[in-house]
């Protein structure tokens, strides 16, 4: 990275490209992170995104499940792409669809106790193969960068 800002500064001094040092270092993180995650949720036969949506099902707590429309605000997806995930795992077996117990009107999704099993055994290789990213990092770094990189969000998030 460090080659790629000084080839910049060379061929387009005048091009302010300082954002580079953080924007494509975060994007190349990304990318091992993307790699990471396809190794360990292909064995699963899983995407990133069905895997996003059982951790949101995962991490609510509840038996009851979550409402199509709740998963797709944890997951930042349309209504369509969140359908096309569903239907997806629910074919799988991961999870279930059935009429609230509350409203008859609508829908809620919750994993099946085979879905909870199968994704409880895959967390803590998912959550080790994304740990390995921040190897070498010792715990005051790490807890830098995580403030850092939340302050960042914050301030995105306030731009929307």
């Amino acid at each position: 990275m460090d080659a790629i800002l000084g080839q910049w500064s060379a061929v387009a001094p005048d091009l302010d490209t300082a954002h580079l040092a953080v924007v494509a270092r975060l994007h190349r993180v990304g990318h091992q992170l993307r790699l990471r995650a396809e190794t360990v949720l292909g064995r699963s036969g899983l995407t990133q995104g069905e895997f996003d949506v059982l951790s949101a099902l995962r991490r609510s707590g509840s038996d009851e499940g979550l409402t199509p429309s709740a998963l797709a605000a944890a997951v930042l997806v349309s209504s369509g792409g969140m359908t096309k995930r569903l239907t997806a795992l629910e074919r799988a077996g991961w999870i279930s669809r059935r009429p609230s117990a509350r409203d008859g009107r609508s829908v809620r999704v919750a994993l099946t106790p085979d879905g909870r099993e199968r994704l409880d055994a895959l967390l803590p290789t998912y959550f080790a193969a994304e740990a390995d990213v921040l190897d070498g990092l010792d715990a005051a770094e790490r807890d830098r960068l995580a403030d850092l990189l939340r302050e960042l969000s914050l301030r995105l998030d306030l731009r929307r």
